[in-house]
């Protein structure tokens, strides 16, 4: 069987390629009718970059509709909000570059770890007693800061 070739006419093209609009007013209508619902502290979770939606536009959206915590991956990320000038409490966790506890520390980062190794990874055996708790094994009561209660 011969086929003749068939020309492709092409159309004048409509399409447009998709695009990203960040909507702080849709942010903060979800915030409020989530606080609507729930007595506890709303967590905005703006890793990745605020879903690639930009984590400080989205982060101060939330708060200001009344997200108490923020969220992120990083202390990296965290940092980057606490530098934009957001001062709720942000929490940490993943840590898929590791974690930088003195930037954590400087920046008021709360760090969520996973493991014991996570734990050790962390923290120098030097300052073991300062960041976990002064009932920690091998942790000697006059390592315990002045007024902790345990020394």
């Amino acid at each position: 069987m011969n086929r003749a070739p068939v020309a492709l006419q092409r159309r004048p093209s409509t399409f447009r390629p998709p695009t990203l609009e960040t909507l702080p007013v849709a942010v903060a209508a979800n915030v409020v009718e989530i606080r609507a619902r729930t007595r506890s502290t709303i967590m905005a979770v703006v890793k990745a970059d605020g879903y690639g939606h930009g984590a400080v536009t989205v982060a101060e959206a939330a708060v200001a509709a009344g997200a108490g915590w923020l969220g992120t991956t990083s202390v990296t990320e965290a940092s980057a909000l606490r530098t934009a000038g957001l001062a709720v409490p942000i929490l940490t966790w993943l840590h898929p570059f590791g974690i930088d506890a003195e930037a954590a520390a400087a920046n008021r980062v709360d760090v969520a770890v996973g493991s014991v190794d996570e734990i050790g990874a962390l923290l120098s055996p030097r300052r073991r007693c300062g960041f976990i708790s002064m009932s920690t094994p091998g942790c000697p009561a006059a390592a315990a800061p002045a007024g902790s209660g345990t020394n």
